[in-house]
């Protein structure tokens, strides 16, 4: 069997660091692009990082723990009205599911158990 790597444009691989949901995957890409856009405006990095698309690609991985909590903190009952009911169970199953792969130490359990929703077992 091959190995395919996907190449990020400037020859290296993209190496998978793990399992990621796709949820808490797009919140660190937003958190990385946002980060860029207030980074870029100093010159200096903006000289080592010019293209936003790249450093996405490259760094979004250090995001994943801020996008978690970030997502936990929308479960809490005082931020319910920023989002609707459908997307608090998506955001609760993407955080449970990427807990079972992706164990880490962090406050997620502490702020899920705080939310009004119960906890259910995703692999019923």
């Amino acid at each position: 069997m091959t190995r395919r790597f996907h190449h990020d444009g400037d020859g290296a691989p993209v190496k998978a660091r793990g399992v990621v949901h796709e949820l808490v995957a797009e919140t660190a890409k937003e958190f990385a692009r946002t980060v860029y856009e207030e980074q870029a405006k100093d010159d200096a990095w903006y000289r080592m990082w010019p293209n936003s698309d790249y450093f996405v690609r490259r760094r979004w991985q250090s995001f994943i723990q801020p996008a978690r909590e970030h997502l936990a903190e929308l479960l809490h009952p005082s931020k319910h009205y920023m989002t609707t009911e459908s997307q608090r169970e998506q955001i609760h199953e993407a955080i449970l599911l990427n807990a079972v792969v992706n164990p880490a130490a962090n406050q997620v359990n502490e702020i899920i158990r705080a939310t009004s929703m119960p906890v259910k077992n995703p692999f019923e």
